[in-house]
């Protein structure tokens, strides 16, 4: 568990860090953002795959599209493509926002904490904090759903709002929206390739091959993918979790469930 001198730490320290992320960030780029577990590195491995017509690479494709702060080496042909799981920055200048209900989030994190050792208390221990702002460096789920909106509302021409559900019911859809956001025409052929090519079995193996996991692996400890287990957020939420997450976060949940409805991209 991440005591609370540490979040006060990553508090004071972050912005600072921040800042040097976006002195590099190019005036033109293309950003892959929402908060952490709501698909980025499944769109990522999309974006890379129909872009190049490569296999899925995780090394290859975090130089395609890598964290903001990261060296870009691949791609420069391409509209600067970047990820990031910040809040919104005056520097972003277009991309997609990736949407997702927060309760799946919050399970999705703790699963992944907890293979790799980073969180030994409860579900609902870890849920707290995460309602609170208090577990990474990200700001609580409803704070970061809530400035991204509202961030994306003021220039609504140059972003794309995508729902984790519709990316993953019909991710060919998805993909088209994003490449149709990018200025790019759409090629139905290489879209469909690249779902075919980015299965989950496909981007575990890129996981399992690449060098930046190495030590991970060799614990036991799974990287992105999950691990195929199958216990629903339902069953893992408490009757006193669910009040707590809806009191905290239920203006947001109905804002990302009311898009949802309205957008084109439906499941």
């Amino acid at each position: 568990m991440y005591p609370d001198s540490l979040h006060l730490v990553r508090r004071v320290l972050r912005p600072a860090l921040n800042f040097k992320r976006h002195l590099t960030l190019p005036d033109r780029n293309f950003i892959v953002s929402g908060y952490p577990k709501s698909g980025s590195t499944y769109l990522r491995f999309l974006l890379y795959t129909y872009l190049t017509g490569n296999d899925p690479q995780y090394q290859e494709m975090e130089n395609f599209i890598p964290y903001i702060g990261r060296t870009k080496t691949l791609g420069d042909q391409f509209l600067p493509l970047f990820k990031t799981h910040e809040l919104p920055h005056r520097k972003y200048k277009s991309g997609v926002f990736l949407i997702r209900d927060g309760r799946p989030v919050a399970w999705s994190l703790f699963r992944s904490v907890r293979r790799r050792e980073r969180f030994a208390g409860e579900f609902s221990d870890f849920l707290r904090l995460q309602v609170e702002g208090k577990f990474g460096g990200y700001g609580s789920w409803q704070q970061h759903t809530q400035a991204w909106f509202d961030y994306i509302e003021g220039d609504a021409a140059n972003w794309i709002i995508l729902h984790y559900e519709d990316l993953i019911d019909d991710p060919a859809a998805a993909l088209s929206a994003v490449i149709e956001s990018m200025r790019l025409e759409p090629k139905v052929g290489m879209i469909d390739q690249a779902v075919r090519s980015c299965t989950p079995d496909a981007i575990r193996r890129a996981e399992m091959a690449a060098p930046m996991f190495a030590k991970l692996i060799k614990a036991g400890k799974t990287p992105i993918v999950g691990d195929g287990f199958k216990r629903s957020w339902r069953e893992a939420f408490s009757e006193d979790d669910m009040v707590n997450f809806e009191q905290s976060a239920g203006k947001q949940l109905e804002m990302i469930e009311k898009y949802r409805k309205s957008s084109e991209i439906s499941a």
